[in-house]
């Protein structure tokens, strides 16, 4: 995560790099301390994709006691601190992409499909989101 270049690198021995590809950044900016500096991982890794791309993002975030509580807990356990962000944070990392709706919101709200879900599922504190580079 803290080394963007070698993500790219790594990723262009896998990938055609001149089709659309979705890049998926799943619970891991949350363990780069400044937001910043999370910011710009992400950034740097779309710059290098074409447009048509997709940015897939779910983390999770300040948005709740408990939520802070597991966090606070789990730092204690010995592990890299996760350092949660605010839901308008994390919709940053869509800047200059097209949000698919409908954009970032809990994960259990996202396409719920048939079922309302939100009624069923305890929120988890996940926020997600999905963008195209145009």
């Amino acid at each position: 995560m803290h080394d963007p270049l070698l993500i790219l690198a790594e990723a262009r021995n896998v990938l055609d790099f001149d089709r659309p590809i979705a890049v998926m950044f799943l619970g891991m900016p949350g363990y780069v301390a400044d937001f910043g500096e999370a910011k710009s991982i992400v950034e740097r890794v779309m710059d290098e994709v074409i447009p048509g791309s997709y940015l897939l993002v779910r983390d999770n975030t300040d948005s709740g006691d408990a939520v802070r509580e597991a966090a606070d807990d789990y730092a204690k356990s010995g592990v890299d601190p996760y350092h949660l962000r605010t839901v308008a944070q994390l919709g940053e990392y869509f800047n200059g992409l097209e949000l698919v709706e409908p954009g970032v919101v809990p994960v259990e709200q996202w396409r719920p499909g048939p079922i309302e879900l939100a009624a069923v599922v305890e929120h988890t504190g996940d926020h997600g989101g999905l963008g195209r580079k145009p």
